[in-house]
């Protein structure tokens, strides 16, 4: 059986990759969206080795990747309705479109 050739990424091909953009995220209770982004590498590390476990660093990524809210702001989505809380911080956390990234044939030059 022969093997697939590994297609070979140029660096302007990972660096579109790694890009970080902003997607909007769909909560399905809301029936609306959200503009999110996932930080870069320092920041998403510094939350990493600030918390002392992994819900701790869940909540931290959740609220860096939210868009268009202030530290305050922030604070009082924390302070309001704990299960629509929920319904955005499981959208955000569960979003494929922010965390996973698609390796689309035509963003691979090969």
């Amino acid at each position: 059986m022969k093997k697939a050739k590994n297609k070979c990424l140029s660096a302007s091909d990972v660096l579109n990759i790694v890009k970080a953009s902003v997607v909007e995220v769909q909560v399905p209770e809301w029936g609306a969206c959200v503009r999110c982004r996932v930080p870069d590498h320092k920041t998403v590390f510094q939350l990493r080795t600030a918390s002392a476990n992994n819900e701790e660093f869940q909540a931290a990524l959740f609220k860096a990747c939210l868009v268009d809210f202030t530290a305050e702001q922030v604070a009082e989505l924390e302070a309001g309705h704990g299960i629509k809380y929920f319904q955005l911080f499981n959208a955000v956390m569960q979003s494929a479109d922010l965390f996973g990234v698609a390796l689309a044939p035509d963003k691979i030059k090969n």
